[in-house]
């Protein structure tokens, strides 16, 4: 379905112009308190061409990432979503 390339796991590679939405890896984040508090919360992961969607689940884990310059980050967050 242009624009977009739809696959289970995040690919290196798929067809030029093409956006690739995936899971597999539920992407995480970590948030910093002041007072050495910290939270892990499932994440939605985009690069320039690829995205990745968090799961929800509890028994389903969290790869923690650790997300460069360009890449953005939405932790969502009661009813709301957090941009990163």
């Amino acid at each position: 379905m242009d624009p977009f390339y739809f696959s289970h796991k995040p690919l290196e590679e798929f067809p030029e112009g093409l956006f690739n939405l995936a899971g597999h890896i539920h992407p995480g984040v970590m948030l910093k308190g002041g007072a050495k508090q910290y939270m892990r919360l499932p994440c939605f992961y985009f690069t320039e061409n690829q995205g990745i969607m968090p799961a929800f689940g509890e028994f389903t884990g969290l790869s923690m990432l650790k997300p460069k310059k360009k890449d953005k980050v939405f932790v969502p967050v009661d009813k709301s979503v957090i941009c990163l």
